[in-house]
């Protein structure tokens, strides 16, 4: 599935404590995004028990902003 995600993202997610393991076969997204403002607030269903430093409290949810998770759910709907 890497093939999916363009070298700019990933350079773009550079600080990704999980080596991009969304974007392998055997990944998955470990967040499941709930909704999205305006194709750049992307809300997540719950708190990544492990921590993601691209996941960020907002009130009582939670936000996404890897670049690698959103181009995922825009551009592939995953």
């Amino acid at each position: 599935m890497s093939t999916l995600i363009s070298q700019k993202t990933l350079d773009a997610a550079s600080n990704c404590k999980h080596n991009h393991i969304c974007t392998t076969n055997e990944g998955k997204p470990f967040c499941t995004i709930e909704s999205v403002v305006g194709n750049t607030v992307f809300f997540t269903g719950t708190r990544h028990t492990p921590g993601c430093v691209y996941q960020c409290s907002f009130g009582s949810a939670y936000m996404c902003t890897c670049p690698v998770r959103q181009e995922l759910f825009v551009k592939h709907g995953i």
